[in-house]
């Protein structure tokens, strides 16, 4: 699978604010989205341990074109605003 664009947003979950939506190209040709938010584990000491992104449930949906795909993308981060 391979990211074909982000839409970073902000969402109101103090621990994870900093949020983006992905349009991913499945193996099949298809498209799909996904949420992923942003961590990062930090030490006593405030140094960085681990930080990344990691997806929240899968939304399950798949789209033939990134256009469709894109629609949806905006849909849902204008709900989440």
């Amino acid at each position: 699978m391979k990211i074909i664009k982000i839409f970073p947003y902000q969402s109101l979950d103090r621990e994870f604010s900093k949020r983006r939506m992905t349009i991913v190209l499945r193996l099949d040709g298809f498209y799909t989205i996904s949420d992923e938010y942003y961590f990062q584990t930090v030490n006593e000491y405030g140094t960085v341990l681990v930080e990344g992104w990691s997806s929240t449930a899968p939304t399950g949906s798949f789209f033939e074109t990134v256009a469709l795909a894109e629609q949806e993308v905006q849909s849902i981060i204008n709900r989440t605003n």
